[in-house]
């Protein structure tokens, strides 16, 4: 029988096994022990900025782990104080879970492997104990194993001898899993997601890896005289959380609506510090900020080699909308503004264009060239009054005398191939629910569309299905959740197998 070591998580991180129906692949990871894993599970390698990738890739069965443990003998007595450590190897590689197998047991004593998250605090490499003893680590083989051998430190060396393990940066690395370049108390200015033609400041309350918790306070925003508030709900606005990436696109620095004219809805006393921000940036001044404040180069370290002059008023495309509630479609689109520091504002084709219009950086994964949706297969949503059976791009441009946006403007489409290789369809993942961004759910690649990932929500049918880049920062590795102590949802409709019913 796999059993399924604790994950300790860095200091301050709730462990996912106190999370109450936390999803845990425990079965998943069962039915993989005898099987190939390389095709069912989306190596964490090929994910965007996610810690281990190439190392977890490149752990072999040589390669052996300490592994702080609980499974002591019962005759002995422990300072509890006391951490008792043992040498495991790595036999299989799903994801941040791996297979491992105790120095001292048999070829065929496969029921005491163990599957661990590779972000676990008890992990170390080969040398970590010696080093710690002084702070009270031990080699202590588990219960099982201690009584079978008499000469466990001459065994031990002569076990270790050809093996290799991480490299000593290992701790190090570990501790910064969990890291982000936004803090808890910093304010941003936040793309309102029910009036995309404004921003408000928010406060970043809550931070878990690259994901950060936004709340739009009452005290930066006054709900009572907003003017929107009877069509979006003012009780949905104000002191919620919302869930997004460090790097959103929903998400900009202190003073930006006021350097590029964008609707900014706050209380008198943030506008004017915003205003006196953003004239001082236009200057070239270095502003009077606050201590909350986040600054341009906290969210724009990838502006400085874009250019945004490649782009003009008019031109058209295509668009992932980011606030439509299917994420499965693309739209007519064209570009209505061009602001600073490479942003530029677009919106779909029709009546709503104007009201409904988004800034975007022009390096963003959401826009597209004139046919994308065409070449791979995907829905095109064409403008309002017409027919999406005849819409032809050829004929939508001569008739609105607009050019298509040059394709080199676009990210980089990798080859089929190459996308087949890395994410290979029915692979296990975690992603985020882009209609509740704070829901991160078990998954699966269900098919390829150029630089775009179909995902499948396990358990729900494929009208749920969702786009997203394969560089984006909203789909995870497996095991990504647990590590960060992070709730990963239930599939749905899925029963514990101690629940389900038994066949007669």
């Amino acid at each position: 029988m796999v059993q399924f070591h604790p994950v300790e998580l860095t200091k301050g991180f709730k462990a996912a096994k106190a999370l109450a129906d936390a999803y845990t692949w425990e079965e998943k990871l069962g039915e993989l022990v005898k099987g190939e894993t390389s095709k069912a599970v989306v190596e964490v390698r090929h994910f965007d900025d996610v810690s281990f990738g190439e190392l977890i890739h490149n752990l072999k069965s040589d390669i052996a782990l300490e592994i702080e443990h609980q499974s002591l003998p019962s005759d002995r007595t422990l300072d509890p104080k006391v951490k008792a450590t043992w040498v495991a190897t790595a036999r299989k590689v799903c994801g941040y879970r791996v297979l491992m197998r105790w120095i001292g047991c048999e070829e065929d004593e496969s029921e005491h492997d163990f599957w661990v998250n590779f972000c676990s605090a008890d992990i170390h490499r080969i040398g970590w104990t010696s080093e710690n003893r002084p702070n009270g680590a031990f080699y202590i083989p588990p219960q099982f194993l201690f009584d079978r051998r008499t000469d466990w430190p001459s065994f031990f060396v002569e076990k270790l001898s050809p093996l290799r393990t991480v490299v000593r940066q290992f701790e190090t690395f570990k501790r910064q899993v969990t890291k982000c370049k936004l803090q808890v108390g910093e304010r941003v200015e936040l793309l309102d997601n029910q009036v995309s033609t404004r921003v408000r400041p928010a406060t970043v309350v809550k931070t878990v890896g690259r994901r950060v918790c936004l709340t739009v306070k009452s005290t930066d925003c006054d709900g009572k005289h907003d003017p929107h508030a009877e069509d979006i709900g003012e009780e949905r606005q104000y002191e919620s959380d919302f869930w997004c990436d460090q790097s959103s696109y929903f998400i900009f620095h202190v003073g930006w609506a006021h350097l590029n004219d964008y609707t900014l809805y706050a209380r008198d006393a943030y506008t004017k510090h915003a205003a006196e921000v953003a004239g001082a940036l236009s200057k070239g001044v270095e502003p009077d900020w606050s201590g909350s404040d986040v600054r341009p180069e906290t969210v724009m370290e990838w502006t400085e080699s874009s250019d945004p002059k490649a782009f003009d008023v008019g031109m058209k495309l295509e668009l992932l909308d980011p606030l439509d509630t299917t994420f499965n479609q693309l739209k007519v689109a064209t570009v209505i503004n061009i602001l600073k520091r490479g942003y530029i504002v677009v919106g779909a084709d029709g009546d709503d264009q104007e009201r409904e219009a988004i800034p975007f950086h022009c390096t963003s994964n959401f826009l597209f060239p004139v046919g994308y949706a065409k070449k791979y297969g995907i829905k095109l949503v064409p403008p309002s009054n017409s027919d999406a059976k005849k819409f032809d791009w050829n004929s939508y441009l001569k008739q609105t005398q607009a050019s298509a946006a040059p394709e080199f403007l676009f990210p980089h489409v990798p080859l089929a191939a190459e996308m087949a290789e890395k994410f290979p369809i029915g692979a296990s993942l975690e992603a985020s629910d882009l209609n509740e961004s704070q829901l991160i759910c078990p998954a699966h690649i269900v098919a390829i569309k150029g630089r775009l990932l179909e995902i499948g929500y396990d358990g729900w049918d494929s009208t749920y299905n969702q786009l997203f880049d394969y560089r984006s920062h909203d789909i995870f590795p497996l095991g990504w959740s647990e590590a960060h102590g992070y709730k990963l949802e239930l599939p749905h409709g899925y029963q514990e197998p101690s629940k389900k019913k038994r066949k007669h």
